[in-house]
């Protein structure tokens, strides 16, 4: 907040010198006491409710990266439980088709089997 009573600088000067912001009130002699508490009051409230707005976007700020940290670690535990699954299912084929080999012969030798005397034990 400037309070002056003097204007020797325009508001285009004043901005050039200190750059644009909306934290840069003016007041200008003669001061009427209402108008400088309302300022007063208006200048408190906003900077309040801006440290308050920061406070919730960096609560926010944390609750996003939380967020993707479980969803990172989520996300690896599924593509570890993928690779297992993967793994277990490749294993499971190979056991299937070493059975499906093993088991094609078994019903001609069923037959061949049946065909053949028993030892008899004498």
């Amino acid at each position: 907040m400037i309070c002056t009573a003097y204007s020797d600088y325009s508001w285009e000067e004043i901005l050039r010198n200190l750059g644009e912001t909306d934290s840069l009130v003016i007041l200008k002699k003669p001061f009427d006491n209402v108008e400088v508490l309302q300022l007063a009051h208006a200048l408190t409230k906003k900077w309040a409710m801006t440290r308050q707005a920061n406070a919730r976007m960096a609560n926010l700020d944390e609750s996003v990266r939380q967020r993707t940290r479980d969803l990172l670690e989520a996300n690896e535990k599924l593509q570890h439980e993928i690779q297992q699954r993967s793994l277990v299912e490749s294993a499971l084929r190979e056991s299937e088709e070493r059975f499906t080999k093993l088991s094609r012969p078994l019903p001609s030798l069923w037959q061949s089997a049946q065909w053949i005397p028993a030892a008899t034990s004498m």
